[in-house]
C-alpha cells in the first residue's frame, strides 16, 4: 500500500486526508516514482475550492499533490522517460484527468 491526498467534496485545506491506496503498476510508456516530496499547486487549490468546476469538474474521490519529486522505482515496457533509480521532478500538463504524471525530468 502507499499514501495518497485525497479529498471527497469542494472546500479548503480541512478537506484534504491522507489515505492508504493500492501501489500503481505503470503503463506501457509509464513509469512509476516513489515520492521524496510533493507540493500541492495554486491550479489544484482552485480546484480543490471548486473555482474551476466549469472548467476541470472533479470525480470524488481527487487526489491532490501533483508536483513532486522523487525516483523512478519501476518503468513500463516502453518508457522513454526514465530508468529506475533515476532521481526526477515532476507535474502535470495539460489534461489533468490522466493518473499518472505528463513529464519527468531527470535531476542531478
Amino acid at each position: 500500500m502507499t499514501r495518497a491526498v485525497r479529498f471527497d467534496h469542494y472546500g479548503d485545506v480541512d478537506v484534504l486526508r491522507i489515505d492508504e491506496v493500492e501501489r500503481p503498476v505503470p503503463a506501457a510508456d509509464q513509469v512509476l516514482v516513489e515520492v521524496v516530496a510533493a507540493g500541492i499547486n495554486p491550479g489544484e487549490a482552485s480546484i480543490r475550492s471548486g473555482l474551476l468546476h466549469e472548467r476541470w469538474p472533479v470525480t470524488f474521490p481527487s487526489g491532490q499533490g501533483s508536483d513532486f519529486a522523487g525516483r523512478v522505482v519501476e518503468t513500463g515496457g516502453r518508457s522513454r522517460s526514465s530508468r529506475s533509480a533515476t532521481r526526477c521532478s515532476a507535474g502535470r500538463t495539460g489534461d489533468r484527468r490522466r493518473p499518472i504524471t505528463s513529464w519527468c525530468r531527470p535531476t542531478t
